[in-house]
């Protein structure tokens, strides 16, 4: 009863993928199992021949997605050019949410024009002193 669930599995599979169903006996026997096995090592190759030409079909399209990106790029905008060119990429995070502390009082701020505003002031004013305009010495 197993096997005949494997062979509808088989027949599945090679309908699914267009290739002609074999022609597999219903009992498993010892007088059959180099013919079967022969069927489904020949059914394992050509999936696996389909499947390689589809992976380089696909990865032939992506190169030539990325060249085309590249040909308009240096058209239109250089500098993405050379930075996909030399890897660099921009990072960015994201601050969605943040901890204030104002009069000995913690907050929660989730607005994003506060973040903003807050972010935007802490940059300006606490992360970079003003006493501290000389350049580090020793380096």
């Amino acid at each position: 009863m197993e096997w005949i669930n494997n062979i509808i599995t088989i027949k599945q599979i090679c309908i699914d993928t267009n290739i002609d169903p074999p022609i597999l006996d219903d009992d498993l026997n010892l007088n059959n199992i180099r013919n079967i096995k022969k069927e489904l090592l020949n059914i394992y190759n050509t999936i696996y021949k389909i499947t390689r030409i589809a992976e380089n079909k696909i990865q032939e399209e992506k190169i030539k997605y990325h060249i085309e990106q590249r040909c308009q790029n240096y058209d239109t905008n250089p500098t993405k050019m050379i930075n996909s060119i030399l890897n660099r990429y921009k990072k960015k995070i994201v601050i969605d949410h943040l901890f204030t502390k104002e009069d000995n009082e913690f907050n929660l701020v989730l607005d994003e024009k506060i973040i903003k505003e807050k972010v935007s002031d802490h940059f300006q004013n606490v992360a970079i002193s003003k006493e501290c305009s000389n350049p580090i010495s020793g380096r």
